[in-house]
């Protein structure tokens, strides 16, 4: 996903949308749902994207693909919560359910939600 970020090194939230092929309204839905970090506000009231933003975006769809939405909303709201257990508790769910399934997939949700883990600061290289 590519994105053009400002001068100011914000994104647009229409950049943001495009970039995923998604609508403005599902961007500020994930945002309302955790799935993406929460976002300041300008003065005239619009939200703040980062390439954080961007970031969380990507790996949420990594995580829909080998664990389904359901999962991405528990597992993206905990990391935003930096609850790094439910992270762990959610995913050992999702795997003893898929048993030995060694997916694409789900082997692209966890390079995914490793990096953002440690973009995150929530666990160590």
């Amino acid at each position: 996903m590519t994105t053009i970020p400002r001068p100011d090194g914000r994104l647009r939230a229409t950049g943001l949308a495009q970039a995923a092929g998604i609508s403005v309204q599902q961007v500020r839905n994930y945002v309302e749902l955790g799935i993406l970090p929460p976002t300041a506000r300008t003065a005239s009231g619009y939200r703040i994207f980062t390439d954080d933003h961007a970031a969380a975006l990507t790996v949420a769809r990594r995580l829909a693909d080998g664990h389904g939405w359901t999962r991405t909303r528990q597992i993206m709201r905990a990391v935003h919560d930096g609850d790094l257990d439910t992270v762990l508790a959610v995913l050992d769910a999702s795997h003893a359910e898929a048993g030995r399934d060694r997916s694409l997939p789900r082997l692209r949700a966890a390079a995914a939600l490793y990096a953002y883990l440690r973009r995150r600061k929530l666990i160590e290289a």
